[in-house]
């Protein structure tokens, strides 16, 4: 699978069509230079060897604790520049519209993230069941955004709106495969990933 240095990635889909296999497949890469994995998890579904993996105590009105581990693993070591070998490469912020819902503006830390992530050489992938519920800056600022089954008319219609034919593809995907937009606006269709 490839993986660029400092994108941000958006991750969406149903409950069990691959979500969590597809970042995990995508940490694989930061794994293999030994570089350092966040993992925010509310639901505990995440399984990465060498990754720090974060259990989210309140899963409903998290947002400020979600906020803190943010702040201290990613935003202050970036600012007091730590060297990169301490400190973390790729950050996945599973059920991420749980924290940074639509309708509301992005918090400190998220929204440094989102606009600063190239310069703190971090990836950033986040992970939702629904694009709708997704904050508009978190989803229209990625650099692929990978899709799985979406079935609500409100989703398959912003995806469209996002991009001509993305929701028109989604609606037709079988269980577990996946479409692709790409940085330059292509729609790749992608077959399941083997577990």
């Amino acid at each position: 699978m490839p993986t660029n240095t400092s994108e941000r990635v958006g991750v969406v889909g149903l409950p069990g069509m691959g979500k969590t296999v597809w970042c995990q497949e995508y940490a694989k890469t930061y794994m293999a230079r030994r570089e350092g994995i966040l993992v925010i998890d509310p639901i505990k579904s995440f399984k990465i060897p060498q990754a720090t993996i974060y259990h989210v105590q309140d899963r409903t009105c998290g947002t400020d604790e979600v906020e803190n581990v943010l702040k201290r693993l990613c935003v202050d070591p970036h600012r007091q520049e730590k060297p990169l070998a301490k400190r973390y490469r790729l950050a996945i912020l599973d059920e991420c519209s749980r924290y940074y819902p639509h309708g509301q503006p992005l918090p400190e830390q998220i929204g440094y993230i989102n606009d600063f992530n190239r310069h703190m050489d971090l990836s950033l992938v986040w992970a939702a069941r629904r694009i709708v519920q997704v904050n508009v800056d978190l989803a229209e600022l990625v650099h692929r955004m990978i899709v799985f089954s979406q079935r609500g008319v409100n989703d398959l219609k912003r995806l469209n709106d996002i991009q001509a034919g993305f929701g028109d593809m989604v609606e037709r995907l079988k269980s577990h495969e996946y479409v692709e937009l790409t940085l330059d606006r292509e729609l790749i269709h992608h077959k399941p990933l083997k577990r």
